[in-house]
């Protein structure tokens, strides 16, 4: 997460954020900093069990509502994601059925995924 989305949901100024992700498998060995920033920043972090890689990524903010949004593409929300790379990004807006099926495959994923080995 960028630093000044992280900054933003740190301050308390975030409309009750639930934030979750899921990381690859061997995620957890190569950088354990980012766990540990993950509790820090209440962020559910959880490990698919699969030995590739889960390459989505995805922001899916009020699935079920008439401001749902799907943010989707190349874009890490890294600085050098938004200074350097040559990324893409796609926003849909006020689509319940798209942010359904978006929020459907997260939940299918989620199920599938595991604690973080401490």
């Amino acid at each position: 997460m960028s630093y000044p989305i992280t900054q933003e949901y740190l301050s308390g100024n975030a409309f009750s954020w639930q934030l979750s992700k899921i990381q690859d498998k061997n995620f957890q060995v190569k950088l354990i900093a980012t766990i540990e920033i993950d509790k820090v920043c209440k962020i559910n972090s959880i490990c698919n069990k699969f030995e590739g890689t889960v390459h989505n990524k995805i922001v899916l903010i009020d699935a079920v509502s008439e401001h749902s949004a799907v943010i989707t593409g190349s874009f890490n929300f890294t600085w050098a994601a938004q200074h350097k790379n040559a990324e893409n990004i796609l926003i849909v807006r006020r689509n319940i059925p798209l942010a359904s099926q978006y929020a459907s495959n997260w939940e299918r994923h989620r199920q599938d995924a595991t604690p973080y080995a401490k």
